[in-house]
């Protein structure tokens, strides 16, 4: 466990009372980003909770009680929530997913976008493509908008900008 300066133990044990327990993992990781694990943070912050009497919610449906799960990227989360959760890797581009259980095995949203950015005119994409190479990523996204005259949802902007940029780092 972190021992902590009593400004941050109040901060932290506010969210916490409030039931936001991403806030007051936020403060701890500002404070303490490079020294510390993710482990020691929940550690922490579960110390804290019990120190003061306050429960921890589940950041899926709210209930207290929930625990911190290393195998989630959602947490803390109840029995129920996480037994309803799966861990695993796409199968195009080996990145790690959770999501619902059901969906297990699935390839991710950036993997799913392949064959919009491969419909895309050969000039579109060279000219997103160097962006991206030059870590251009967020105004690629504004700039595919507007060569696509803004036609598709801004997600699936997103998610073909979030495919390039995959594409670059194999």
């Amino acid at each position: 466990m972190i021992e902590l300066p009593d400004d941050l133990r109040t901060k932290v044990e506010t969210h916490l009372a409030e039931g936001d327990v991403g806030l007051a993992r936020y403060w701890l990781r500002e404070r303490y980003l490079q020294t510390v694990s993710s482990e020691e943070i929940d550690a922490t912050l579960l110390a804290v909770a019990e120190r003061a009497g306050l429960p921890i919610n589940c950041t899926m449906c709210g209930v207290p009680g929930a625990t911190f799960r290393p195998d989630h990227f959602l947490n803390p989360a109840c029995e129920r929530c996480a037994s309803l959760r799966a861990r695993w890797s796409c199968p195009e581009c080996d990145g790690q997913i959770e999501g619902g259980a059901a969906d297990a095995g699935s390839i991710c949203p950036s993997c799913e976008a392949k064959p919009l950015w491969e419909a895309l005119p050969q000039a579109i994409r060279d000219e997103i493509g160097e962006m991206v190479d030059n870590d251009r990523g967020i105004p690629s996204i504004y700039r595919l908008m507007e060569l696509d005259d803004h036609e598709r949802p801004n997600s699936e902007y997103m998610r073909m900008v979030s495919y390039r940029m995959r594409l670059r780092r194999r």
